[in-house]
């Protein structure tokens, strides 16, 4: 009896269940009592009668019917087996299944569609002055205009005149330690005229127009004194006829000419785009400006960081709207540099997190600047320049009445009929050839003696073999003064070709550069006509690129010789120099115009090579005069007067 009483509070409490979810269903929406009568199959009638009625009936009709002992032995054990089997199975399955697991499903998988998020998007974009995209701005010829400039402009680099780095002949001289940090540029024309007064710092970008409407003359002079009490530190004068970009003139250094320039004003524009589902507002925007520059050789790094926030036009943005931030900037697009703009938003939305974006923008700037600066300098022993040198011409005379004790002749080869000197001794034959002269383009044996030892003892002053071209030197025995007559004998294979008598005495006609058969005289004592120059060359890297020198030629009167394999160095960076030395000898006593000329080529690692060259002129004007009187006599037959045979005095010999 207990067990049919379980049966039906079993059953009672299903169909409690299903009337009241019959019940809810008229408080909710169609779409959602469509759900629960598709989950519990059919309408709200039939959640209450369809599952009672097959089972209650026979039940309750059987029992009175059948005798008692028949009920209690098979309702019971149906009643266990099937309806409660079903009841639990079926009805209370699906509410747990399908109830609970349709809401979260349904009702949650909706709202993603209309979710609302933040999200946030930013472009940089950068433009010059001319609206070109910055990573496509060319980089300008450096070489100036010399047909007249009317604006120039320098970065102020408080450097000294060495610093200097220029294919002009510079003027720039430093006073009391050069020009400081901070200093007081005055430009001025060459009539004194001011164009630019101005006080700058390193750094600093300063214009130097022309006056008027015309061009910049053809010099300028800017002195650079000190800010406070004006004392002048530095004085440059400049060619405006000559100018190259970057070119380094004392403390300034070239930035523009004209329309052509190194720093570049750029535009950089921030685009910040709302691609969310609801309105935000920018709360953060940051910049880094970062980049690395190779200036005048030395690597520059910069790292500068700025919130823009104050220049966003609208911070709050819309769903698909857009808001901007623009800022100005430059970069140098005249030396090698990698410079990386970098962007970060941040915006909140009304509901939910903030979202954030980054964005960046790269140029890179690698300049086909090729520029190599040739120099010549010369010097002799001493440290005299060699133009100077050459304006001092010795005293030609060297029988000035004292003893000479040391000449020094070059051997030319060559006959006697070259001789040129004015020594006139009677009875003494000067020069002799024997076995047609010597050669000119073979070496000699030469021996020069004394020929006043007495006795026939002969003292030997100079013995040796010597070419062509080449210098040699007769001096007394024993460091002791020549003598009076020195006897030269020049001989080619064991052969006699020459002979020579010269009088030393410094009492007879002797000159500089007196010509002796085949000796030319270039010295006496301390009275030289040769002397020992050094030229010195120089190729020095001024432009923005490293450079390999390829070609070095040397032109001095039609020789032409390749200096390359002499070169200390070839590779060169910025700033750094490699030297050749020439040695050579000048001849002071000889009116003469030599001009040595250096040329240069150079490959960068982009671009085109360059080239450069430098000359030298040195010219030598000696003021000594001479004259050399020559008289001569002869009768109408062209007989030496000397030799005129006297007529015999008898008239007729009738008489």
């Amino acid at each position: 009896m207990r067990l049919v009483l379980n049966v039906f509070s079993a059953y009672a409490a299903l169909l409690l269940t299903q009337v009241v979810l019959a019940d809810t269903t008229k408080d909710l929406n169609d779409e959602t009592r469509v759900l629960f009568q598709n989950i519990f199959g059919g309408g709200t009638g039939s959640m209450s009668t369809r599952p009672p009625t097959p089972r209650p009936t026979p039940e309750t009709t059987g029992p009175p019917t059948v005798p008692p002992t028949k009920a209690p032995t098979e309702p019971p054990t149906r009643a266990p087996t099937s309806p409660p089997t079903k009841a639990p199975t079926d009805p209370p399955t699906p509410v747990p299944s399908h109830s609970p697991s349709a809401p979260p499903t349904d009702s949650p998988s909706d709202p993603p569609s209309t979710l609302e998020f933040c999200s946030v998007d930013i472009d940089i974009t950068c433009i010059d002055e001319d609206g070109n995209d910055c990573k496509q701005t060319k980089v300008p010829d450096p070489q100036c205009s010399s047909n007249g400039i009317n604006t120039i402009s320098f970065s102020y680099l408080a450097t000294k005149c060495d610093d200097s780095a220029t294919t002009q002949n510079l003027e720039c001289n430093d006073f009391n330690g050069g020009p400081t940090a901070t200093s007081l540029v005055v430009c001025l024309t060459e009539s004194g005229n001011t164009l630019l007064t101005k006080v700058v710092s390193e750094g600093d970008i300063i214009s130097v127009p022309a006056s008027g409407n015309g061009s910049l003359p053809g010099t300028i002079t800017c002195d650079v004194k000190d800010a406070g009490t004006g004392t002048r530190r530095q004085s440059i004068e400049i060619d405006t006829s000559d100018l190259a970009l970057k070119d380094i003139y004392g403390s300034l250094q070239l930035e523009s000419c004209d329309e052509k320039q190194c720093i570049i004003p750029a535009t950089f524009t921030y685009t910040i785009q709302n691609v969310g589902t609801q309105p935000m507002k920018i709360t953060v925007l940051e910049r880094n400006w970062q980049y690395t520059q190779l200036i005048n050789g030395e690597e520059v790094s910069v790292n500068d960081s700025e919130n823009l926030l104050n220049i966003v036009d609208e911070k709050s943005v819309g769903v698909n709207d857009e808001t901007t931030a623009v800022e100005n900037a430059t970069y140098d697009i005249c030396t090698k540099g990698d410079y990386k703009m970098t962007a970060n938003v941040k915006a909140d939305p009304p509901v939910g997190i903030h979202c954030l974006r980054e964005d960046t923008y790269v140029i890179e700037t690698m300049p086909k600047q090729c520029r190599v600066d040739v120099d010549i300098t010369c010097v002799d022993e001493e440290g005299t320049d060699c133009a100077e040198r050459a304006l001092e011409t010795p005293p030609m005379q060297c029988d000035d009445g004292e003893d000479i004790d040391v000449l020094t002749f070059t051997y030319t080869g060559g006959g006697c009929d070259q001789s040129s000197n004015t020594q006139d001794i009677p009875s003494v034959i000067q020069c002799e050839d024997f076995n047609g002269a010597p050669d000119e383009t073979n070496e000699s044996r030469i021996l020069c003696v004394d020929l006043n030892s007495g006795g026939g003892d002969t003292s030997v002053l100079f013995g040796g073999t010597v070419s062509v071209g080449k210098e040699f030197i007769v001096s007394g025995a024993g460091d002791s003064e020549l003598p009076d007559s020195i006897l030269c004998v020049i001989k080619q294979n064991n052969v006699k070709r020459q002979e020579l008598r010269i009088n030393t005495s410094g009492n007879e006609d002797l000159y500089l550069k007196d010509i002796f058969g085949s000796f030319q005289l270039e010295s006496c004592d301390e009275k030289d006509c040769l002397v020992p120059i050094i030229y010195t060359y120089s190729l020095e890297n001024i432009g923005q690129s490293p450079m390999d020198i390829t070609e070095v030629m040397r032109s001095r009167g039609g020789d032409i010789v390749d200096l390359i394999d002499e070169a200390e160095k070839k590779t060169l960076e910025f700033g750094e120099l490699t030297i050749i030395s020439d040695e050579d000898i000048l001849d002071v006593c000889v009116k003469d115009e030599t001009s040595t000329v250096l040329s240069a080529k150079a490959d960068p690692d982009v671009g085109d090579p360059c080239f450069d060259e430098d000359s030298y002129p040195i010219v030598v004007d000696p003021k000594e005069c001479r004259v050399k009187v020559v008289v001569t006599c002869v009768d109408e037959e062209g007989t030496e007067c000397n030799e005129i045979e006297p007529p015999e005095p008898k008239c007729s010999e009738s008489d």
